[in-house]
Parts: structure tokens; C-alpha cells; sequence
């Protein structure tokens, strides 16, 4: 069956976006009486009826549930934005197909970029949820400054912070504990300057090493999020 997005349920009805609906009808020729799955990003898994077609959206009944519950250990990716849009696209397929609970977009002092286009984000975190089949949708946060960002961070969590040092960090792997989530800052291509350094760790946050070669932004982020999912 072919799957498709929405979180507007309501009682045992389904309501697809426009978006969604379009896709539905024009492309993949659904038509009414049909059966298809619908996610709604929250760990809900519908097996529905198409029972309503419009020029603008369809409306299914619910016939089947499945409720998966969320990974019980959190996961943060806190990364600065990358030039290419590209490469945040990349980046936010991989981490939703990861299982990543959130993701922040970091204002650094060396940030290749000041504006993230967040509607845009979110729905390639919907195409990659409904290739993969994950049932949670990672929240998508926009541009924070690293100031606001590090001075608002709850004390209960595993915090750290990835960057090139040549005295060689603790690996993620062995800084991690037990928590009742992660955050992980990855800085921009330039890295974070020594002051963003020093005021992470006054702030909590635990300088880790993601290994002996320096990766590109998108590709910390994602060797992060998999150390940190293992």
C-alpha cells in the first residue's frame, strides 16, 4: 500500500494536506474506496479508507491502528547550517530516518549561513519518514543563537560538544552515559572558536572527539547522531 502523511485525525477521520492530497490523487491515482497508509509522525501507523475526493483534499476513514512507542532515550542534534541547501536536506532525511528525536539549527560566529528555510526542512523530514517508515517525525527548530542556545539547556541530559582539538577529545562513545537524553553541538565548516568552546563548557557541556579525521559539518552531524543511537 502507499503511504502518505497527516496529523490532522479526528476521531476516526483523516484529513490529508493539500500537498498530500495532490500527491494522492494526481500521482499516484488513488481514488475512493482505495486503502493506503497514513503516519502521522507521532507513532501512529493508520491502515485507511479513502472515502472523500475533492479538487483540494481527501478524506479517509481509519479501519486499522498501530501505536509504536518513542525511543525512551532522547536525541538532540544541535548543528550550525551548512552553505548548501543540499547538504541540509541531506542531513535532515538521514537524521529522520536515524530516529533523531529533534534537531536545532546554531547561529556560530563562523556560520556559513543566517537563515534556514524551515517549511522546507520539515517537509523533506516528511518524505524521509514515509520512505523509511519511521513513525516519529524529529521536531525542527530554526536559528537560535549559540548563546541563547547553550544558556537554556536542561541540566538532566547528557550535553556535549564535538570539535577539532589537538590534544584530542574523549571519543563520543566513551564520554556518553546514561541519560534521559543527548545533546550533541557540532559547529560550522570553521569550527567554533575558542570562546564558543569555553562557554559550552562552563555551561555543562562535555568536549568529545567523533574521531582521528575532521568531517565536513552534514557528516559530523550524522556520525553523532549514529554513535549516539547505538
Amino acid at each position: 500500500m502507499d503511504i502518505f502523511y497527516s496529523n490532522n485525525i479526528n476521531d476516526n477521520i483523516i484529513e490529508l494536506s493539500a500537498s498530500e492530497s495532490h500527491h494522492c490523487m494526481k500521482v499516484m491515482r488513488k481514488k475512493r474506496g482505495d486503502l493506503v497508509i497514513v503516519l502521522d509522525g507521532n507513532g501512529c501507523r493508520y491502515i485507511a479508507t479513502i472515502i472523500e475526493v475533492d479538487k483540494k483534499n481527501i478524506l479517509l476513514e481509519i479501519k486499522n491502528k498501530d501505536k509504536i512507542p518513542q525511543n525512551t532515550m532522547k536525541l538532540h542534534l544541535i548543528i550550525s547550517p551548512t552553505k548548501s541547501h543540499d547538504r541540509i536536506d541531506w542531513l535532515i532525511e538521514k537524521a529522520t530516518e536515524i530516529g533523531v528525536t529533534k534537531i536545532s539549527f546554531l547561529g556560530c560566529e563562523h556560520s556559513e549561513r543566517r537563515k534556514i528555510n524551515l517549511d522546507r526542512l520539515k517537509k523533506k523530514a516528511i518524505s524521509a519518514l514515509k520512505q523509511c517508515q519511521n513513525l516519529w517525525l524529529p521536531e525542527i527548530n530554526n536559528i537560535q543563537s549559540f548563546e541563547q542556545f547553550i544558556t537554556s539547556t536542561n541540566h538532566n541530559e547528557g550535553k556535549y560538544i564535538a570539535y577539532v582539538n589537538a590534544d584530542r577529545n574523549l571519543h563520543l562513545l566513551t564520554a556518553s552515559k546514561e541519560f534521559p537524553g543527548h545533546l550533541i553541538l557540532i559547529g560550522p565548516e570553521g569550527d567554533f572558536t575558542g570562546d564558543e568552546v569555553d562557554a559550552a563548557i562552563n555551561h555543562g557541556f562535555k568536549p568529545v572527539s567523533l574521531g582521528l579525521n575532521t568531517l565536513r559539518t552534514e557528516t559530523a552531524g550524522l556520525v553523532a547522531c549514529t554513535l549516539l543511537n547505538s
